[in-house]
């Protein structure tokens, strides 16, 4: 699972130049998304840490491993660790299904015991289903194009901003930030930092890269059907079977 471009390849002297790698310190960003969540989970996770039920803190740990993964490939195919990187990507596929599975484990919880009112919780429980689901689709389009590097490290590199939503939407309510609401307002600052590296990318001759546009498309599809189907019958019995199986 080659998470960046591999390393440029040297050419004679009489050639051109070497070609730029892409992505080479996309660590950087990734430790910076990682801070983004940890700013957000500070005071539920972070802080506390080990204090939760045992669902929780493997969901904490987990997310957190996510985070060091990509960073760890990243830093591995800047240096040109190729065999490191594929051991590494290995470990990730295996911490997926934890991760999810301790997700959605807490999401069942949040149903029957929450501070959210509880005519909010299936709006949530929404959203964690459909987070989870983006996750398993981007790692999966990441490894159907793990031989066409400008295309795998775009889909895995998204991975690194469905976390964002709930991080954001924990600490915009404690600054007290009314940015569209506890979903809306995370998706849109999500989608901003989407637009902006589809700009670089047609700025840097990257163009036509269908990760980031399809994450924008699939977060502009929540916002517009959260409300619709989250109020249907068929969902709110869903959530009282999904509270009550755990």
């Amino acid at each position: 699972m080659s998470t960046f471009a591999h390393p440029a390849v040297s050419t004679p002297a009489t050639s051109a130049p070497l070609l730029r790698r892409s992505y080479a310190h996309a660590h950087w960003y990734f430790l910076a998304s990682f801070l983004v969540i940890v700013a957000g989970f500070w005071p539920t996770f972070f802080q506390p840490m080990g204090s939760g039920t045992t669902m929780k803190n493997l969901h904490g740990v987990t997310s957190s491993l996510w985070y060091f993964g990509l960073m760890a490939q990243s830093w591995l195919m800047s240096r040109g660790l190729v065999a490191w990187h594929r051991r590494t990507a290995i470990g990730m596929i295996v911490l997926l299904p934890i991760l999810a599975v301790s997700a959605l484990s807490n999401t069942s919880t949040m149903l029957t015991t929450s501070l959210i009112p509880p005519e909010g919780r299936p709006f949530v429980a929404f959203a964690d289903f459909q987070l989870v689901a983006q996750l398993f689709v981007f790692v999966g389009l990441g490894l159907k194009n793990r031989r066409t590097p400008s295309a795998h490290k775009r889909y895995m590199a998204a991975t690194a901003l469905v976390g964002f939503g709930p991080a954001l939407a924990r600490l915009y309510g404690r600054l007290h930030l009314a940015v569209g609401g506890p979903i809306n307002g995370p998706m849109m600052t999500q989608n901003l930092i989407l637009l902006t590296m589809i700009i670089s990318d047609w700025r840097n001759g990257e163009g036509r890269r269908r990760a980031y546009p399809l994450m924008i498309v699939w977060n502009l599809a929540i916002q517009a059907l959260i409300v619709p189907l989250a109020t249907t019958a068929a969902w709110l019995a869903f959530c009282r079977w999904f509270a009550a199986s755990r």
